[in-house]
């Protein structure tokens, strides 16, 4: 099904979302962030090394295991719970 959809997608549009995602970067602006941040990786994530940025700015972290980055598809339910909790804690 997700491989049919995607049959149906602008592929110029994507690969200009790919080739500008491999350059930019955020870093410099991490000092802006004035609303609680809340991380959520896969423990097999291969990309866990940009955690080292946020250690200087208030964050909150979860490391969800056995699954990568696609923590929102393969572990949603997880996810919602984390997102909840999240919410529910820091907007009392």
């Amino acid at each position: 099904m997700l491989f049919k959809h995607m049959l149906k997608a602008n592929r110029v549009a994507w690969l200009q979302y790919y080739e500008k995602s491999l350059t930019y970067s955020c870093v410099e602006r991490l000092s802006q962030l004035n609303s609680p941040l809340y991380l959520v990786y896969g423990a097999k994530d291969f990309i866990n090394h940009h955690l080292r940025f946020y250690q200087n700015y208030p964050h909150q972290l979860t490391v969800v295991k056995k699954v990568s980055h696609q923590v929102l598809t393969k572990e949603w339910k997880v996810f919602n719970q984390l997102i909840v909790s999240f919410a529910t804690e820091t907007f009392k």
